[in-house]
């Protein structure tokens, strides 16, 4: 950091109302931790060169990771001012309202975005999410994250929260679909595989979900549920030795003593082999 610092320094000494050298000395703050020292270097950045907005937008995000939601909100409007044409700034807003529990000024400034660009895909993401909030409107956000993906089937936000969203439909195989892809792409996705071992279990597959629990603890194999849950299947497909053997890992692999009293209950109402 500190030779990093050095040059950067030398850098806004040689060209002092240049605000680039000194961006990146508030990145390189900000990657260490020292946030006040971030801050200011954005302001003086800011003083230097009013008309640029991504210091503002930058300084927004810093505001918004320490939770300075007021000032993180006025960083962004300052960017709107500047740069009026650009969708990043309504995106951020429409993201700090909603976790503030504004959920229609957050609809209002995520579609503003999307009207700026709509092809900034976490925009129509968060818009998605907002409007999973409310369980009428699960069609609506079904088809922004499908929107999403026909510009970009690597996006996987939307993925994954259009597999959630169909299975809250109760479109299993849809569903499940969804999770393989994402799986075809990011074969240790442990949620993923989860996910779709409880589906394959839902719809009667129980060899397919017994495959995807083995193969998600191989990629943990300290996951005490894992193993838990490998159990409650082997001993539904009435294999005791198996079921015994997965609670037996399991218990290996907690110390949560409510964990512990299941498991132990879990194997001593085992049948008898």
């Amino acid at each position: 950091m500190a030779g990093f610092e050095l040059i950067t320094e030398d850098a806004i000494r040689r060209a002092p109302y240049w605000a680039y050298p000194m961006h990146n000395l508030a990145l390189a703050y900000t990657q260490t931790g020292a946030y006040s020292n971030a801050i200011e270097t954005y302001r003086q950045a800011m003083r230097l060169a009013p008309r640029y907005s991504y210091l503002a937008y930058n300084l927004g995000l810093l505001y918004q990771r320490l939770n300075r939601n007021k000032e993180a909100e006025a960083a962004y409007r300052q960017v709107v001012a500047l740069s009026p044409d650009l969708a990043e700034p309504y995106n951020a807003l429409g993201y700090l309202h909603a976790a503030l529990g504004k959920a229609v000024e957050a609809e209002r400034l995520y579609r503003q975005a999307l009207a700026k660009d709509a092809g900034l895909l976490s925009a129509r993401q968060n818009l998605g999410a907002l409007l999973a909030q409310d369980s009428q409107r699960l069609p609506d956000e079904v088809a922004l994250w499908s929107e999403n993906l026909a510009k970009d089937a690597d996006y996987l936000p939307s993925r994954l929260s259009l597999a959630r969203g169909l299975a809250r439909l109760g479109r299993d195989s849809e569903a499940m679909e969804q999770y393989t892809a994402i799986l075809a792409r990011k074969r240790d996705y442990v949620a993923a595989r989860l996910a779709l071992a409880e589906l394959k279990a839902k719809s009667g597959d129980s060899s397919g979900a017994l495959a995807d629990l083995r193969e998600a603890a191989k990629t943990q194999p300290g996951s005490a549920l894992i193993y838990e849950q490998i159990g409650d299947m082997e001993k539904a497909r009435g294999d005791a030795a198996q079921a015994a053997q997965a609670y037996q890992t399991a218990l290996r692999n907690t110390q949560d003593r409510s964990a512990r009293k299941r498991l132990r209950t879990k194997l001593r109402t085992q049948p008898n082999k």
